[in-house]
């Protein structure tokens, strides 16, 4: 947890010292938009970007784990019911289980 906090820190502060040494303004296309703006906006803006994809991403893996989780979870539930229910029938005597 330590090592991607201390990493993420470190690309954090290696991306400003970038963006702030080119901090000079460029021209943009996209499509039919064009426009002019400064390099530290465009690299902020894809982090951002990329950071919302990311966190898109990660955000529908986790629904599907808790969701496979919750399945395994009912599971092993039914399991360990099914399983009590047998110790049970072993431990009575022959003459209760007719």
């Amino acid at each position: 947890m330590r090592l991607k906090l201390i990493l993420g820190l470190l690309s954090a502060i290696v991306v400003a010292v970038f963006a702030i040494q080119n901090s000079g303004v460029v021209s943009l296309i996209f499509f039919t938009w064009s426009f002019e703006t400064s390099l530290v906006i465009v690299v902020f803006g894809g982090l951002a970007f990329g950071a919302l994809l990311m966190w898109i991403f990660s955000s529908i893996r986790e629904f599907k784990l808790k969701k496979e989780l919750k399945k395994v979870e009912e599971e092993k539930r039914k399991l360990v019911d099914k399983n009590e229910k047998l110790k049970k029938k072993i431990e009575t005597p022959d003459s209760k289980r007719d």
